[in-house]
């Protein structure tokens, strides 16, 4: 009867202790191979997310208000030729994921629903 078992849960390998049991260390190869978070890369990472509501909309041109009253004019041209919009409607919270271009206008890659709430949401970045 082996003295632990190995458990993986959300790529974290746990290590089961018989009561009064001493730690051993798994050999090596009978470790789980779990690749590192920092090289889980998410194709749809953007290097900007920001939330807000929409204020204006005239095709795939928006205007949204952030949490903090500024106002970012967003192109969704991307995200709604690759599928990866919400349905857009005016004084609807929203999730934004791009860049910016040199003008300041914010080209969205990912455009997703928020919670009414701004106290709900994440901070931008």
């Amino acid at each position: 009867m082996p003295t632990h078992a190995p458990i993986v849960a959300f790529a974290v390998s746990l290590t089961l202790l018989p009561v009064g049991g001493a730690l051993s260390a798994a050999p090596l190869s009978a470790r789980p191979a779990v690749a590192p978070i920092s090289s889980l890369q998410s194709p749809l990472a953007a290097p900007h997310s920001l939330f807000g509501v929409i204020r204006s909309l005239s095709g795939p041109q928006l205007t949204l208000q952030l949490r903090t009253g500024r106002t970012v004019r967003v192109d969704a041209t991307t995200a709604l030729q690759q599928h990866e919009s919400a349905v857009l409607i005016v004084l609807r919270a929203v999730q934004v994921r791009g860049a910016y271009d040199a003008a300041g206008v914010f080209h969205a890659q990912t455009i997703l629903r928020a919670k009414a709430s701004p106290s709900l949401w994440q901070l931008d970045r």
